[in-house]
């Protein structure tokens, strides 16, 4: 999912707050900080703006999405929140599981689906792909109005 429907969706579900926002935006953040750098350095930015077709994520970055988008440390972080007594933990551990399970409806399982059992299991499960379904729509919407 985009990150402002994250925004929108955390704010309806965990509650208003600086804490609960920025956290939502944990899970996705490795790939919004070094995919843009990654495609830059290469010079492959104008040709998949022209083409539509951006490169391949490399090894090392689909490791880092699927680390951001495993249970294993969220849940870690929320069972510490409830030792410790520590609110604020508990919205930012809160606001990542709401970010991945989201992530797992609304994803297909290639090359984005969530394994929420990373690194133990490769498990993805085959979610509505979001940006697939917005496109038809729209490619829909177009052609019933240019007929």
């Amino acid at each position: 999912m985009d990150p402002l429907s994250h925004l929108m969706l955390t704010r309806i579900v965990i509650g208003p707050g600086r804490v609960p926002l920025l956290a939502t935006l944990v899970p996705d953040l490795p790939f919004y900080r070094c995919y843009p750098t990654w495609v830059a350095r290469r010079g492959l930015i104008t040709a998949a703006i022209r083409s539509g077709i951006w490169p391949a994520l490399p090894g090392w970055l689909l490791t880092l999405h699927r680390a951001s988008h495993s249970l294993l440390p969220s849940m870690t972080l929320l069972m510490v929140s409830v030792v410790f007594q520590r609110n604020e933990l508990r919205l930012v551990a809160l606001s990542w599981l709401l970010h991945i399970f989201v992530d797992m409806l609304s994803h297909r399982r290639e090359p984005w689906g969530p394994r929420p059992l990373w690194p133990l299991s490769d498990l993805a499960f085959a979610g509505i792909g979001w940006a697939d379904t917005l496109a038809a729509g729209i490619a829909r919407l177009v052609r019933n109005t240019s007929a």
